[in-house]
């Protein structure tokens, strides 16, 4: 199961209301998730707080205090990840300068508009068909999915 690189305010949080497909996207589809967010560090607790309320267990919340702008901050964070070796199989922003920042990196990217269940169709609301099947789905399975079409 993959690595996520998170963002929150649009992404798992949409006026600080959680945003439900993509929360049950990363839960179904993460082995490890990091938040990495434009919030600046003055505004930790209250991020913690929007994050419990998002249900997502996360191993890291990092938090921009440097005053660079988020692509740039994003793009740092992500490539100081890969030069120790850690894994960032997804990074999932709404931006999409912070998407293209990351993925010239090399990272896989995903906006929160391409998984399933995001543009608030009723059929969206229904049980999956396979209960091993995660309820939201992104146009390209994870990396290690080994469902396949038949």
């Amino acid at each position: 199961m993959p690595r996520i690189v998170s963002d929150i305010d649009g992404t798992v949080l949409e006026q600080g209301e959680p945003l439900q497909p993509v929360i049950d996207w990363i839960k179904a589809n993460s082995e490890e998730v990091v938040f990495l967010t434009n919030r600046p560090e003055a505004e930790r607790e209250r991020t913690v707080a929007d994050l419990e309320r998002v249900g997502i267990a996360y191993q890291e919340l990092i938090m921009n205090d440097s005053g660079e702008e988020a692509p740039v901050f994003k793009a740092k964070v992500v490539a100081e990840m890969l030069r120790k070796g850690e894994r960032v199989d997804y990074f999932i922003d709404d931006s999409e300068a912070n998407r293209d920042a990351v993925e010239a990196l090399g990272v896989d990217v995903v906006d929160p508009e391409d998984i399933e269940g995001m543009d608030g169709s009723e059929d969206d609301k229904s049980e999956p068909e396979d209960a091993g099947m995660a309820e939201a789905t992104f146009s390209r399975p994870p990396i290690g999915d080994s469902t396949m079409d038949l």
